[in-house]
């Protein structure tokens, strides 16, 4: 993982004008010392959800700023409708819970964000405890995310993960961003589609509530679309929620309905989590090669003459217990 880039200034994270109550949860709901929270959720920001262009944002769901914030149609990934933040005082705020009640939950969220030389000048993301970020140099964007750090203070961390950006700052295409939120550990990892870019980052205690404000940026125009929170990968199989898939677990012998992802199964050295965000392990290996003979030719056919042929396949090597039937079907009448 890149190095530690500049602090944060904790109490001025979201670096503007945005409501306390906004910041610090106002998405919780709170019954004895209980706090309950629905299984999924999920917006895309469609007419048929309840948001229409020009319109206001529904309030049963969503607090925002007085101006720089609309819904429009046509940028969003699937052409349909999406939100728009424009302007650095603009913001958003969802005032449903966006991770789940279990332990481990999950929170995706697609994002073409506005980037700024510096992150307190970018689309801001924040759950709480977890703050994305983004920073850039005129061309090129980077994402970032918080990390507390054991003494208590939070700094950011580059992520390795770079992107694209056009002449008014903004990415050149969509980003879609998974949270894996583990509220047991005290940890998260992120996912930029379906790349583990960031693994064992801290939650920031001073503030882990749970819900969701989106701030924008200088310059530009970011914008949100396709918000989900689920108890489950929505990437891929991953039974134990370990933030490794089922297929990889089972390819290099690890067991897919026991988190152990910070286990050393192999002789690498590394952990079975590295091993995954390497992309190492098995799923890399050279496939296994079968090769085929096979005699073709009739003594009672003049037209078809006697010749060898051989067939090579190619195919992932066998899992203990797995059967790989192969078909072959002729297609041939003549040499």
């Amino acid at each position: 993982m890149a190095g530690l880039s500049p602090k944060f200034n904790i109490h001025n994270i979201m670096k503007r004008n945005i409501p306390v109550s906004v910041l610090f949860g106002a998405a919780l709901f709170l019954v004895g010392s209980t706090l309950h929270i629905q299984a999924e959720l999920k917006i895309g920001f469609e007419q048929s959800e309840g948001y229409t262009v020009g319109k206001p944002l529904p309030k049963d769901i969503w607090m925002a700023s007085e101006s720089g914030v609309a819904v429009t149609v046509g940028e969003a990934p699937d052409g349909g409708q999406s939100i728009e933040i424009c302007g650095e005082s603009a913001w958003v705020a969802i005032s449903e819970p966006v991770f789940a009640s279990r332990e481990v939950s999950f929170l995706a969220i697609s994002v073409k964000p506005v980037v700024a030389k510096d992150v307190e000048n970018s689309l801001q993301i924040d759950t709480g405890g977890i703050v994305i970020g983004f920073a850039g140099n005129g061309e090129t964007g980077r994402v970032l995310a918080s990390d507390q750090l054991e003494s208590g203070s939070v700094e950011w961390r580059s992520l390795g993960y770079e992107f694209a950006l056009n002449q008014d700052g903004q990415s050149n295409s969509w980003l879609r961003l998974v949270l894996r939120r583990d509220a047991a550990s005290n940890i998260y990892d992120v996912y930029v589609g379906q790349n583990l870019v960031g693994a064992d980052l801290r939650l920031i205690s001073e503030r882990n509530s749970i819900g969701l404000t989106a701030v924008g940026g200088i310059g530009g125009s970011a914008s949100l679309d396709n918000v989900a929170a689920t108890n489950w990968n929505p990437l891929f199989e991953d039974s134990d929620s370990d933030g490794i898939s089922d297929l990889f677990e089972r390819r290099n012998g690890f067991d897919p309905s026991v988190n152990d992802r910070d286990w050393q199964s192999g002789t690498s050295g590394l952990t079975n989590l590295e091993l995954f965000m390497s992309g190492g392990g098995n799923l890399s290996d050279d496939p296994m090669k079968i090769s085929l003979a096979r005699r073709v030719g009739s003594a009672t056919n003049p037209l078809l003459k006697e010749f060898e042929e051989e067939i090579t396949l190619e195919a992932m090597k066998p899992l203990r217990g797995e059967v790989i039937t192969i078909q072959v079907r002729d297609v041939k009448t003549a040499p």
